[in-house]
């Protein structure tokens, strides 16, 4: 059986994964006899470290994604009219004669509304 590169490599990512745990696991792995006994850490102190900086580093990261929004500020301006066409997406029935007119004359109880909405029926 020729083995290709592909298959050579998962093989050795197969057999590595476990023979690095059993390294990791083994006495060898333990802290030294020597090495003095931490302090223990207190429960603000320990809040502090492993919820403080990650919610930092969070906010950090979506101030740097923001900014360039907030200081090119809105695009649209309140004061200004819109000017933009209206887009349509998805394809519109052929209107019928009876809408047709009932459109050019203006709005009135001709027109069927019963069609439409949120499901869809035209």
């Amino acid at each position: 059986m020729a083995w290709s590169p592909r298959i050579a490599a998962r093989l050795c990512a197969l057999v590595a994964l476990p023979v690095l745990v059993a390294l990791a696991a083994s006495p060898a792995s333990a802290t030294p006899a020597s090495w003095p006994e931490p302090e223990p850490m207190s429960t603000l102190y320990a809040i502090a470290i492993f919820v403080g900086i990650p919610a930092a580093l969070t906010a950090v990261i979506a101030l740097l994604t923001a900014a360039p929004t907030l200081a090119k500020g809105p695009r649209y301006r309140p004061d200004l009219p819109w000017y933009a066409e209206p887009e349509h997406f998805g394809t519109l029935p052929a209107p019928r004669t009876s809408e047709a007119t009932a459109l050019e004359a203006g709005p009135s109880s001709a027109i069927d509304t019963r069609g439409g909405g949120a499901r869809g029926r035209w």
